[in-house]
């Protein structure tokens, strides 16, 4: 675990692709969130951690699943690009990674 190895905090998969096996620091949750709300699952965790840790410096590592294949775009994503669905989950992922930037 990350955690084991220098990391302060973790949350993810730690193997695997099952939605269900989410882990916060070394501890099972019950996390569960489909495949195509991964990106965002991790956006979030992101988000809150950005925001209790704002009074210090820190490096973040985001490790996203995406776009590894089979790929599978958020709904409101599906059918936005030329790229077809793995054009729709770069611009998905690309849409958290500015939500990151943006703080929200």
């Amino acid at each position: 675990m990350p955690i084991h190895h220098g990391f302060d905090s973790y949350y993810g998969i730690p193997a695997g692709e099952d939605e269900g096996d989410f882990v916060l620091g070394d501890q099972p949750t019950k996390d569960s969130v489909g495949p195509d709300q991964l990106a965002r699952r991790y956006t979030q965790e992101a988000l809150k951690f950005i925001a209790a840790n704002k009074e210090r410096r820190f490096f973040m590592y985001i490790a996203h699943r995406d776009p590894h294949l089979p790929n599978s775009p958020a709904a409101d994503f599906a059918g936005r690009s030329a790229g077809g669905s793995y054009g729709d989950t770069i611009e998905a992922l690309d849409a958290t990674v500015g939500d990151l930037m943006k703080g929200r």
